[in-house]
Parts: C-alpha cells; structure tokens; sequence
C-alpha cells in the first residue's frame, strides 16, 4: 500500500506534508493529534482496521475479515488494490503467490458480492455498520446474564498486569477503552460516558462459570527483527448481574474486538445465549496449556502435509 500511496518515499510519515491525507499513513502509521485533550498520554493510538482469519477446510484457501473502521472506510478501494498487486509479489517470507477469488459485503442479511476474479472492479454496495446496529444487537442480549466466548487471545490490561483471572470489569474496561480510543481519533467524536460509574457497577456484575485457558502465541516483527509473545485468553465465561447497562458496550466488543493486538485478529468476541451446564459454579481463572500458534489456526498443519496448490484463493470479507 505504502509503494501504491506514497509520493514522497524519502521521508518519514510523521514528517510528510500529505500523511492528514495519505491512506497509507492513516492506516498503518495513525499520529496522535493534540485535537484529543482526553488522551495526551497515550502513544498506542488503534489502527482503524482488523484482520480476523476465518476457519477454512480447504487448506488451499484462505479466508479472513477484514474490516475498516469510521474514517477508514475511505480507504476500501486502496485495500483493495494493494491486495491485486500483492498477487504479483506474494505473501510470507517464501513470497507464496495467491489469488484474490472474492471479496464480500457483510449486511444483517448475508453476504453481499462487491468482487469476484471473474467481474469488472468493484460492485454493489458496502454496508456500514452504525450505532443503530449495535441497539438492535444489544436487544437480542439478555439482561441478567450472559457467556461470552473468546475467539481469539483476549490481552487485556489491569493496573499495568495482562489479566489471566478474567472478570466482567476487566472485559468492560477493555472495550471501552478500545471504542473510546476509535472513537476521538477515528469517528470525529467523544463518548460521554460516565467511566466511573459504569466500572463501579461492572465490578458488581458476578462470574458464574469460567472455561478459560492461556493460551501462548508469537509473531515475527520484521520492525524489530524478533519474536514477540502475544499469548491472551480464551474460551468461554459466563456472568450473572445487572447487564443491561453493559449490553451496548458488549455489541460494541463484538465488532471491534478488545484488548492489545486487534488489528491482527485478537481479542475477538461473541456473546452467546446459551447458559446450559454452568450449575458447576464459578471454576476459577485460567488453565495454562502448551496451545502454540499453529493449534490455535486451525489449517496451518493441513496446509503443510496437502499438495501445494500453484495458486491458492484468497477469500476476504
């Protein structure tokens, strides 16, 4: 993207007159601007997009979320094209060539089509996700109890600490501080919450059952040049008590993601209604395991022990 967006290439981002209005620089190089007084001390701004890998039984295709948040919305026809010339280069370090098979519009109907291989650039329409839809979905929310599923390493904060022992207010506070961060640096506007009051009554929210496990994970920073963990939680956990404040946050949660990491996929969540064979009673905190990245991403062996296709398809949504 950056070799697509980029005129002036003997520079950095920050130091660019055009970065306000480069795609490339909002998505990947996000400045802190001094228009959010709130948030003078944070220097980890959130990017304004998520890759979420999707489960595939074809270990010859690769399917993902991508999704792109307020401003980034924009931005959709240069992501695109960045992924069409990453057809000529490829992906990994062995540069593994692939096609771009689909691209698909996710509504509350289905998938709507808006690429195929096969047609003429992009079609129909892109449907945006507005607070509107999180109302409807915090509706379907019970309001007394709830399970949430971990799809993907939660690695939240807690006084400094990544939280193992998962409480509803660590969740909570995860959320809000992601949707906040989204909000004033990539909506054009701040949430009037009160904070301290929605924390207060989130710690008297009750785990009522805890299926969680650590689970260990690394990636390559060819920034760094090194490995880094970025192991978190998951699995499922269920909570009894007031949730009827929270279930807007929740839905929130669900599109955004929460935690460190999203961009990458983590901290990936679903709220389920189903509260059968929580009678056990709260078990208590995490199960460390020796889960590695590649039991994590379900395919990954697939794909090494199947016959190397010439070109895999690459399904994005």
């Amino acid at each position: 993207m950056k070799r697509i967006c980029c005129v002036s290439r003997d520079r950095e981002c920050s130091d660019c007159l055009l970065h306000t209005g480069c795609p490339y620089a909002y998505l990947f190089e996000t400045i802190r601007f001094d228009g959010v007084a709130r948030f003078t001390t944070i220097h980890d701004i959130p990017r304004p997009f998520i890759i979420s890998p999707l489960p595939s039984d074809d270990p010859a295709s690769l399917k993902f979320d991508f999704t792109l948040i307020g401003d980034a919305v924009e931005a959709f026809p240069y992501v695109l094209l960045t992924f069409l010339e990453l057809e000529k280069d490829g992906i990994g370090s062995g540069r593994e060539r692939f096609s771009l098979f689909s691209v698909d519009s996710l509504t509350p109907h289905g998938a709507v089509p808006i690429y195929r291989k096969s047609g003429e650039g992009i079609q129909g329409e892109r449907y945006l996700f507005t607070h509107l839809d999180l109302l409807h979905r915090a509706d379907e929310m019970n309001s007394d109890k709830v399970k949430v599923k971990l799809l993907s390493p939660l690695r939240a904060k807690f006084k400094g600490e990544f939280v193992s022992d998962l409480m509803f207010h660590h969740l909570i506070r995860a959320i809000l501080r992601r949707v906040s961060l989204i909000c004033a640096y990539h909506c054009g506007f701040k949430l009037d919450l009160d904070f301290t009051a929605l924390f207060s009554m989130a710690e008297r929210v009750k785990r009522r059952s805890s299926q969680l496990r650590w689970v260990d994970m690394e990636r390559f920073s060819t920034r760094q040049r090194r490995r880094l963990k970025i192991g978190g939680v998951m699995g499922e956990v269920e909570f009894e008590g007031n949730i009827a404040p929270f279930r807007v946050i929740l839905a929130a949660g669900e599109r955004l993601h929460a935690g460190k990491g999203c961009v990458m996929g983590l901290g990936k969540l679903e709220v389920v209604d189903d509260m059968e064979g929580s009678s056990d009673g709260d078990k208590g905190g995490v199960k460390r395991g020796s889960d590695r990245t590649d039991e994590v991403l379900p395919g990954r062996k697939a794909r090494r022990e199947a016959p190397e296709p010439q070109r895999p398809e690459v399904c994005c949504r």
